[in-house]
């Protein structure tokens, strides 16, 4: 079985605890994009590998214009539940169904790490995208700096050496490998962002829930029986349990923004510039998350 289709076979198992609980702890990375797009209401954006829809009802909350694919259809039902107007299509990321040039603005949430050809499902994301067209993928920051490495390492104590997750979702995380593949697309790999962010349940329940949502879970649970693996995650909580009863997990994203390549100078996306590689660049303006890009533009180049 491919990496893609073994992925999509463990998630949407739980797709109520998905949607209710465990979407909700990537907002931070959601709202770092969202702020960059605050001052273009009507652009059209696919997220790639939408799950339950929650990017996609901030989206449409704040005027864009959305569509979403995933290959999970529970999750797919989710999602037109959230945002009934936007298009939502069961497709693989490697083969999308869309026009070329359809959408101002192309995103990825921890989906690109799973793809069964990352080249081929950049291409598609790219051949999608309008000129000059925004593409943001966020994947996992380093692993020694996500507290979420814990709960893999605790799935995998209960699985044979072949069934691990080898650390598998943060297999985009830990060098250049989306920026330079996205270079040799002729795009122009030009900011990386770390967004620093937390998941946060109100007590153990929740978090016991949202927990067992993800796929890493599903299989643990698949080869050991659920009450093996709640018992070994309850164990591992107490951990991340602060003083009045909240469970929460740091974490950091690492959020790449790219635009597709024009002759033209950059367009401006609210107050983030897009700058060409003949451009000079300096770091101004921090975001509440993060930093921001900015270009300085010469005069006569």
């Amino acid at each position: 079985m491919s990496a893609a289709k073994h992925t999509h076979s463990i998630w949407g198992n739980r797709a109520k605890d998905w949607a209710e609980i465990q979407e909700k702890q990537g907002k931070d990375g959601y709202d770092f994009i969202l702020n960059i797009l605050k001052h273009r209401p009507k652009a059209t954006v696919l997220d790639i590998g939408c799950g339950s829809g929650y990017f996609c009802q901030l989206a449409a909350e704040q005027g864009l214009r959305v569509s979403g694919i995933d290959k999970t259809g529970t999750f797919l039902e989710a999602a037109r539940m959230r945002v009934p107007n936007a298009r939502f299509e069961n497709a693989d990321m490697a083969h999308l169904t869309f026009p070329d040039k359809a959408f101002d603005v192309v995103c990825g949430f921890n989906s690109f790490q799973y793809a069964d050809d990352l080249r081929q499902s950049l291409l598609e994301a790219k051949r999608v995208l309008k000129t000059n067209g925004l593409l943001a993928i966020m994947v996992w920051g380093k692993a020694s700096d996500c507290e979420v490495v814990a709960l893999l390492d605790a799935f995998d104590s209960l699985v044979s050496p072949q069934e691990k997750t080898q650390h598998a979702p943060f297999a985009l995380s830990e060098d250049d490998t989306i920026q330079q593949m996205l270079l040799q697309l002729e795009m122009q790999s030009v900011q990386t962002h770390t967004v620093p962010s937390s998941w946060t349940y109100p007590d153990s329940e929740k978090a016991l829930s949202g927990i067992l949502s993800l796929g890493a879970a599903t299989r643990s649970i698949e080869i050991n029986g659920i009450e093996k693996v709640k018992t070994t995650i309850q164990q591992l909580l107490p951990n991340y349990t602060k003083a009045d009863g909240t469970i929460v997990f740091k974490n950091q994203y690492k959020v790449v923004l790219d635009r597709k390549k024009t002759n033209r100078y950059l367009k401006d996306y609210g107050n983030l510039y897009i700058p060409s590689q003949r451009h000079q660049r300096q770091w101004t303006q921090p975001h509440q998350n993060g930093h921001i890009e900015k270009d300085v533009r010469k005069p006569g180049i």
